[in-house]
């Protein structure tokens, strides 16, 4: 992700349901301020990677899903991750795809776990990391911190019906 992805960023929010903005910012969120803008957009180091997903053959390619991580500076070995898809692609093995990829760039700049805060009721995430060797701890509240090593075997997505779903 670049600057120059601001309003790619935007678009995909607009694209979330109130749910899924609930989710991903664990609270009400309506817009992206531009300071969350620099942040979310900020060039990709070893310590902060973002990649996305697009849907192209369209009038304009649309954003569908996007990953990031932000290593800990109090822990290098971990990184917080976070994971969204727009709400018609969910479910698909999107984020499974995406996970992977960040995956890859966690091993080479030697991160060894990954970190998400996950909201009790987002199953959809709470699925998807399911999958992983994660310990789970509830935080009281709504909120669960989950903790799972990098994955090293994500190289074909867990359910590769996204490929044939993004065309119909």
């Amino acid at each position: 992700m670049t600057q120059n992805d601001r309003h790619l960023l935007e678009i995909g929010l607009e694209h979330l349901s109130a749910r899924a903005k609930y989710f991903r910012f664990l609270g009400a969120h309506k817009d992206l301020s531009q300071k969350e803008l620099d942040k979310f957009t900020a060039t990709n180091t070893p310590d902060h990677v973002a990649v996305g997903a697009l849907l192209t053959g369209t009038d304009e390619p649309q954003p569908i899903g996007i990953a990031r991580f932000i290593r800990l500076p109090d822990q290098p070995n971990i990184a917080e991750i976070a994971i969204t898809i727009s709400d018609k692609y969910q479910h698909l093995g999107l984020g499974s795809l995406l996970l992977g990829v960040l995956a890859k760039f966690a091993q080479q700049g030697g991160i060894t776990a990954f970190n998400a805060l996950v909201h009790s009721e987002n199953t959809a995430m709470l699925g998807l990391l399911g999958h992983f060797d994660c310990a789970q701890t509830s935080l009281g509240g709504t909120e669960i911190d989950v903790i799972f090593p990098v994955p090293t075997d994500l190289d074909q997505p867990a359910a590769p019906a996204w490929r044939e779903n993004l065309t119909s």
